[in-house]
């Protein structure tokens, strides 16, 4: 996919994932998919059962890396019980576009069931 393509794929996905949560103002600074405190946030809206309080706002691109990967832990062995080893948080950081969607299209398919 030409990267224009790509850029507009994850700001779709990322806004579609915001407006099922009822945020009606869109992003369209794709960096923001890339950066753990969207899928912190996220995650504390889909799951508020669980606590997520250990997932501090990271200063590194490392511990931005561990938080997402975490979640995407959590998403496979606690929530979905699904394997996700396909989709790794440090990929993401490091901004490859496919990683990022695939998380985002998961993050979809949640923000519609709730």
């Amino acid at each position: 996919m030409p990267p224009f393509v790509v850029i507009q794929t994850i700001l779709d996905l990322g806004n579609q994932v915001l407006a099922n949560l009822g945020v009606e103002e869109p992003i369209d600074d794709v960096a923001v998919f890339f950066s753990d405190q969207f899928y912190i946030q996220f995650f504390e809206g889909a799951f508020p059962d669980i606590d997520f309080s250990s997932l501090e706002e990271a200063q590194t691109e490392e511990e931005m890396a561990e938080n997402i990967q975490a979640l995407i832990d959590l998403l496979s062995e606690e929530i979905l019980k699904y394997d996700l080893s396909h989709i790794k948080g440090d990929e993401i950081v490091n901004g490859n576009p496919d990683h990022c969607i695939n998380l985002l299209q998961l993050a979809k398919e949640i923000s519609l069931m709730m």
